[in-house]
């Protein structure tokens, strides 16, 4: 089972002799607006000569005529012959022209009304059934009154969609398409909207009538797909959203993570995903440091693409990130310890993992001699006690956990007296703020929507915003600047790196080329 979908110009449907047309073409002259019309020859291949005559005069006058052996139909001649050693179709289509409802000159001969073929029907019809044993349907284009011709290619694109969504068929059955005949607009809208609806369905017949070996070549569609995926691929790069560019290749190239190593970069910066050699390496200073920057990065891309949950999300997770490394930071310069006379190294009391900051309870109690009691004095005692050599808050703020922002925030400027905060990261650490005013928390608990005056407002640490003041440019002045400003206290940046735009749209033109 198979769908032939074809298009047809006015002069491919010829005729072999015009011994017949004058005596035809009185039985209808009077009826038409225009009457100079008579058969011109055309150069053909064939060893007879050949004749055209616009395609809407042709059908009248050969539409109720016995005549038929006039006609030769040399372009779907070549398309049969090359279709049915492949797999004969079951369903023919014929996509055909009428801009009757447009108000075209239809005095003068060369007038686009003319060339319109829905007056070929019935001899297209007649030919399949004697060529396939099959009776074709046909679809018409009809531009509506006060619209465009057949030429106009946003038009016509439309005009073709809505007829394709018509047909169906089941997946994997081919589906022949020639496009070629017909105005550039409708040659292209057929191509591009079976592309769309059939995908690798598709099967293009092609003729190239420089070849006369193999007239008509029979084209897989990947070879269209490919382009026209790397096209849109490109765009979404552009825009910042790689991954989905790198998805929509993949459709149609199984090895296109391999083909395009710098798109799967890019996918993987985007997931900050780690450079290190393992996930060992997620809590190194230096690369947390350049994680931060890249997430900073991409935060502004968000808020530029109006992606403002996603900016907002990550942009929380990248405050609480900097707290814990760049108190891990200020507490790796000190040479030691002492813990009631033992002098102990940071990584002997605190470690950093995916659970976050956690003091090693069980092996300090077990260093020290002390049992886990089920009253907790042991371990508390012994808690204030490194409380005090590591200046953490007492008494702590958010007492539920050791790394609470609520604590983290201080805690770092006792470690840093040279530290500088901001308005947006005193307000995240602060326990006591409003419910109703924390943005994130709306978003991320009540999935409440988003407007571009509360994203403004969370960005000022719950201040409304003055007039003009959008997410972007909030973001660039109220948190980047001394955010960046802020990253040596965890680790070397590299902030000469190739800017994220730059890369974007490299990566884009390396998609372009690969498509051609």
């Amino acid at each position: 089972m198979s769908l032939w979908i074809v298009t047809v110009g006015s002069s491919d449907v010829q005729l072999s002799s015009r011994s017949n047309w004058y005596t035809l073409f009185e039985k209808v002259r009077s009826e038409l607006e225009c009457e100079e019309f008579s058969p011109q020859e055309v150069e053909s291949e064939a060893a007879e000569r050949r004749y055209v005559v616009p395609g809407r005069v042709l059908g009248l006058v050969y539409g109720t005529s016995s005549k038929h052996e006039d006609l030769v139909f040399p372009l779907l001649d070549a398309y049969t012959s090359r279709l049915l050693p492949l797999q004969p179709p079951s369903k023919v289509v014929f996509l055909l022209t009428d801009q009757s409802n447009l108000a075209l000159e239809r005095r003068l001969p060369q007038s686009p009304y003319w060339q319109d073929t829905c007056t070929l029907a019935p001899l297209l019809a007649a030919y399949i059934h004697r060529r396939l044993n099959l009776e074709p349907q046909m679809l018409i284009l009809t531009p509506p009154k006060g619209g465009r011709g057949i030429d106009h290619w946003d038009a016509t694109l439309k005009l073709v969609g809505e007829q394709l969504m018509q047909l169906t068929t089941k997946l994997h059955e081919p589906v022949y398409v020639s496009h070629q005949a017909g105005t550039p607009a409708l040659s292209s809208a057929v191509q591009f909207m079976s592309l769309s609806q059939f995908g690798e369905q598709v099967r293009f017949l092609v003729v190239n009538r420089f070849d006369s070996g193999e007239p008509v070549e029979c084209i897989e569609s990947s070879r269209y797909l490919r382009g026209i995926r790397a096209q849109e691929a490109r765009r979404l790069v552009v825009d910042g959203i790689p991954g989905a560019a790198l998805n929509l290749l993949t459709v149609s190239d199984s090895e296109a993570t391999f083909r395009h190593p710098e798109l799967v970069k890019l996918v993987n910066f985007f997931n900050l995903r780690s450079t290190g050699t393992g996930r060992e390496k997620d809590f190194d200073l230096d690369q947390v440091a350049q994680r931060l920057f890249e997430a900073l990065e991409l935060i502004s891309i968000f808020f530029h693409q109006r992606n403002y949950l996603t900016g907002i999300t990550l942009l929380a997770a990248a405050h609480e990130l900097f707290l814990k490394a760049a108190v891990i930071r200020a507490l790796t310069t000190r040479s030691e310890i002492v813990i009631r006379g033992n002098s102990l190294l940071l990584n002997q009391l605190i470690e950093w993992n995916e659970y976050g900051l956690r003091l090693k309870k069980s092996e300090l109690l077990i260093r020290f001699g002390l049992p886990d009691d089920k009253d907790g004095k042991n371990w508390g005692g012994l808690k204030e006690g490194i409380d005090k050599c590591l200046n953490y808050p007492k008494p702590a703020l958010n007492r539920r956990f050791f790394d609470a922002n609520a604590n983290l925030l201080p805690w770092l400027k006792a470690l840093r007296a040279d530290f500088v905060s901001w308005p947006l990261l005193n307000w995240i650490c602060d326990d006591k703020r409003s419910t109703e005013q924390d943005l994130r928390n709306q978003l991320m608990h009540n999935l409440r929507g988003i407007e571009e005056e509360d994203v403004v407002r969370y960005l000022l640490a719950g201040k409304q915003a003055e007039i003009g003041e959008s997410p972007a440019s909030t973001y660039r002045v109220k948190i980047l600047e001394p955010f960046l400003a802020a990253l040596e206290l965890v680790g070397s940046v590299d902030k000469d790196a190739v800017l994220l735009d730059h890369r974007l749209n490299e990566t884009a033109k390396h998609l372009v080329h690969y498509s051609l």
